[in-house]
């Protein structure tokens, strides 16, 4: 049976709508004549490819679309509209967003630098079923990988290990997860690949009687109490798992593979509990080894009874405990849930949006900014190494990386929580909000309407990327806030002192400036927006009160008058900001800036624009709130400017005398000074 046909097989196994298998059967024939002769990087038949992927989700039970867009995503863009007509427009989404991932790759052979890999992840957000199906293509493409030469095995398993291996851990797909791991590894490092391999196999052989003899054991135990379970099997160990910890632990093989491991499979909830109390009962257990995951299922919905006990021939078994469903999780994750079924599409999808909240939340967040190298390496981590489970009261589970406060755990709530948090209580205790989450912590958050914007403080703790891009956030649009007002008023004071130059009555000026109408003469809609056009010099204050008096009905009275030259009026200090004049400006005392020096503004809150050195330490990564500043050089030499000059001198009799003579002579003013004497 070829490929086209067992996949027409597989799918009307499990789909009874006949229109839905006929859009499968009509996406089947469309690829037959536009991927006829053609190959993915001259190697693979096109055709052949997209039929392994395809038969890979029938297998997971996929719905009728996500494998209509699986088989048509190499199409070219001219075909949208056929796509759109001929099947929908959900599935011209999932087909374009795999469209941007295949042409990242092709542009970048493969190598994904951070901004690919947030190009990667936007489209990835697009659907959850784009990122099975984008799992499962990589599956497929690691099956190939022997056609091609070293280099590309190389770059295709690194990008594996980086983004899909563990995207599908977090997914819960701990099945795929083990296949792209040693796939990759079996590229990246092959002779630990088959060192590994060789030395499990023998090991395998070995401890093979002591697997067998625990589970006679536990068999017996079980029959005897007539606790209903399905089988007892002892669980393999991953090649790339015990590589990571023998690379990341520098230890041996035989100090890492020192546990005998088992899974007991039940057939209710409840006999999980059963199997665990007589197991207890009999064999001691080792102490902090126990973890309840079917009580507190993670967030990939994973759940299982795990416990370690010591046997009877003094090895330590681990010991894995769980229904057959739940099995069916742990090795499948998410794709467990997505099955197709006719008529509960809509409460499943709703269900695994639920699970993937962690993902669109940092995609929706901007915290891909692509100018930052920084926030994409936090985003990797953040989605990528999530290590503690913590609830909120009603046992909702938060995953969270290590290290994370009740901060963290606010914005993973909603934003509007963090912005609005004021304390938090930890297992029912008042703590301080930087306080470390642990796993199985209850976090209850502390929020006042009164506090509605976050603290500065909060950026040197908060962990997650998500938390602190809402904070900068949140504090830029504050500035900016306040910066405008700055403006708006410089505005409106000159245009009041124009009115009252003018001897005109306010209420009526007012009156023609909030008319629309004439508001819309200077291109804006609102007077706060024209008075910032006044502040920016871009409308005159002149010109504006005498549209104004001419609105008003008023004339000029003619007069005969030498009209001042107007100077732009730089501050005291000789300092130029760009694009605003009159505003307040000071000399950061950290520095203290002179005549010379390259200078950067900073806008503070209220104080108008602080003038720094531009290599101040003070301003670093601050760039949001940094303006163009310049020194006026037609005044700037008569004005005074407040330093420090040091002097080192051998000590002698008159040096402050001659010291101040020289300084008299220069014309500078001594403000203060200190003499210090040093015996070396």
């Amino acid at each position: 049976m070829n490929k086209e046909s067992l996949l027409i097989s597989e799918t009307s196994n499990y789909i009874k709508d006949e229109q839905a298998l006929l859009l499968i059967r009509d996406a089947l024939e469309l690829i037959k004549t536009k991927f006829q002769d053609r190959f993915i990087l001259d190697k693979i038949s096109l055709n052949d490819f997209v039929l392994d992927v395809c038969l890979s989700l029938a297998k997971m039970q996929s719905e009728p679309n996500t494998l209509i867009s699986a088989l048509l995503y190499n199409l070219n863009e001219n075909e949208n509209k056929l796509i759109e007509d001929k099947f929908s427009k959900e599935v011209l989404t999932m087909v374009s967003a795999l469209r941007k991932i295949d042409n990242v790759k092709k542009l970048t052979n493969y190598e994904i630098d951070n901004e690919n890999f947030r190009k990667i992840f936007v489209a990835l957000a697009k659907d959850y079923k784009v990122i099975i199906i984008r799992l499962v293509i990589q599956e497929t493409l690691m099956g190939y990988l022997n056609l091609f030469n070293q280099e590309f095995r190389e770059n295709v398993s690194k990008e594996t290990l980086d983004i899909y291996a563990p995207l599908a851990h977090r997914l819960g797909m701990f099945k795929l997860k083990s296949k792209l791991e040693n796939k990759s590894l079996f590229y990246l490092d092959n002779d630990m690949y088959l060192y590994i391999q060789k030395s499990l196999k023998q090991k395998e052989e070995e401890r093979i009687e002591t697997i067998e003899e625990m589970k006679r054991q536990l068999t017996k135990l079980l029959n005897d109490n007539e606790i209903e379970f399905y089988s007892i099997s002892g669980r393999p160990k991953q090649i790339y798992s015990i590589y990571n910890k023998m690379k990341n632990k520098k230890l041996t093989f035989d100090e890492v593979y020192d546990l005998l491991a088992l899974r007991i499979i039940t057939k209710t909830e409840v006999n999980c509990y059963e199997v665990l109390g007589y197991i207890h009962a009999v064999y001691k257990p080792v102490p902090g080894r126990f973890k309840d995951y079917i009580a507190v299922p993670k967030p990939n919905m994973y759940q299982s009874l795990h416990t370690s006990v010591i046997g009877s021939d003094d090895n330590i078994y681990e010991i894995q405990i769980r229904t057959r469903e739940m099995d069916d999780i742990a090795e499948k994750g998410i794709a467990a849930h997505w099955k197709y079924k006719e008529g509960t599409s809509l409460k499943a999808q709703k269900q695994i949006d639920e699970q993937l909240h962690w993902f669109r939340d940092y995609i929706s967040s901007d915290v891909l900014n692509k100018e930052s190298n920084e926030q994409v390496e936090n985003l990797k981590k953040d989605i990528f190494e999530a290590d503690i489970y913590v609830m909120s009261p009603r046992g909702k589970v938060i995953d969270l990386p290590v290290g994370s406060t009740p901060i963290d755990f606010a914005y993973r709530i909603h934003s509007n929580v963090g912005h609005s948090c004021v304390g938090a209580l930890v297992n029912g205790i008042m703590v301080p909000l930087n306080k470390e989450l642990k796993t199985g912590d209850v976090v209850v958050i502390k929020t006042s309407k009164l506090h509605t914007l976050p603290s500065n403080n909060w950026l040197q703790f908060v962990k997650t990327s998500l938390a602190k891009n809402q904070i900068k956030k949140a504090l830029l649009q504050k500035d900016k806030e306040e910066f405008r007002q700055q403006i708006i008023d410089r505005g409106k004071e000159l245009v009041s002192e124009e009115v009252r130059n003018k001897n005109i009555d306010v209420k009526d000026v007012l009156g023609v400036l909030e008319d629309v109408n004439f508001l819309k003469n200077y291109g804006v809609s609102k007077l706060e927006d024209l008075y910032m056009s006044v502040a920016n010099r871009t409308v005159s204050a002149t010109s504006l009160i005498e549209k104004v008096r001419t609105r008003l009905g008023q004339t000029k009275t003619p007069t005969f008058e030498f009209k001042k030259k107007e100077i732009s009026r730089p501050s005291k200090e000789g300092i130029i900001v760009k694009g605003i004049d009159n505003i307040k400006v000071t000399l950061a005392n950290c520095c203290n800036p002179i005549p010379g020096d390259e200078i950067i503004g900073y806008v503070s809150r209220g104080k108008g624009v602080r003038i720094h050195q531009s290599s101040c330490a003070t301003i670093e990564g601050e760039n949001s709130r940094l303006i163009e500043v310049s020194w006026d050089e037609n005044i700037v030499n008569n004005i005074l400017h407040q330093v420090d000059i040091i002097i080192r001198a051998s000590d002698r009799s008159n040096l402050l005398i001659e010291i101040m003579n020289v300084f008299s002579q220069l014309k500078i003013t001594v403000v203060e000074l200190n003499a210090l004497i040093h015996n070396d």
